[in-house]
């Protein structure tokens, strides 16, 4: 299933796309908010591409790929991802694009087009972005979402500030 909004369209993960991944993944400026802080090598990042194709096909959701529609340029990815948090599930609209894409609002429109259809289509109260503390750029996202900050939380990757986002029941 494919989401679309003015500018991009929003598609499954594919191993096609493990080049631009991996260019992404190893890019420090990218990764220093993602996980641990560190680029990943193209195994890694393949390791990962591949885990997180399955968990779609398991789970039925998941992280798109982010194309920009008038060039079919892969520019990010933007989805959902399922956490346990203090014992409690939670579904995280997450994003993450290229250095040169920054700047855009691809991440907003594409993360706008993820809680959207996570609200409408999926059934979804509570929605969160996880999020470390220096990274003011994506704690912006998240206010364009309307979510904002809950609370400080302790990830096996680290510390992160959790934003939330609670809506009335689905109609």
């Amino acid at each position: 299933m494919n989401l679309e909004t003015e500018r991009l369209l929003l598609r499954p993960l594919a191993m096609d796309d493990l080049d631009v991944y991996a260019e992404f993944y190893g890019d420090p400026e990218v990764t220093r908010y993602l996980g641990s802080g560190q680029t990943m090598t193209r195994r890694q990042t393949e390791a990962q591409l591949r885990d997180l194709i399955h968990r779609e096909k398991r789970h039925g959701f998941g992280l798109r790929s982010v194309v920009r529609k008038e060039d079919g340029r892969l520019v990010g990815r933007s989805g959902l991802h399922r956490w346990q948090i203090d014992g409690v599930e939670e579904m995280e609209v997450g994003w993450v694009f290229g250095k040169e894409y920054w700047g855009h609002g691809y991440a907003t429109e594409a993360a706008l087009a993820v809680r959207d259809h996570a609200v409408a289509e999926l059934g979804h109260t509570r929605l969160i972005a996880l999020i470390k503390r220096e990274n003011e750029r994506s704690q912006k996202v998240a206010g364009k979402l309307g979510m904002a900050y809950e609370r400080d939380v302790e990830l096996a990757s680290g510390p992160a500030q959790l934003y939330a986002l609670t809506v009335g029941p689905a109609r």
